[in-house]
C-alpha cells in the first residue's frame, strides 16, 4: 500500500509530498502495515537529494494499523 506524505522539503525550500510504501505486516491477531521505502518525484527526475535523510520520510508514521 502506498501513502502520500506531505511536509517541508529543505532541498527545494517548499512544501512537497513523497510516496511511502507500506508493507503488510499483519498477523492473525492484528492488521498492520510497516513503513518501507519512500520515493520522491523530485529525485526520480534526476535531481540531487539525500532521500535517506529526508525529513518528510522521517516524519512518516512507522506503521499503520486498522
Amino acid at each position: 500500500m502506498y501513502k502520500r506524505v506531505y511536509g517541508f522539503c529543505p532541498t527545494q525550500n517548499k512544501d512537497y509530498s513523497i510516496r511511502v510504501n507500506y508493507i503488510n505486516a499483519s498477523t492473525t491477531e492484528r492488521f498492520e502495515y510497516a513503513k518501507g521505502i519512500a520515493s520522491c518525484d523530485y529525485t526520480s527526475c534526476g535531481n540531487d537529494c539525500d532521500l535517506p535523510q529526508c525529513p518528510i520520510a522521517s516524519n512518516a508514521p512507522e506503521s499503520i494499523s486498522g
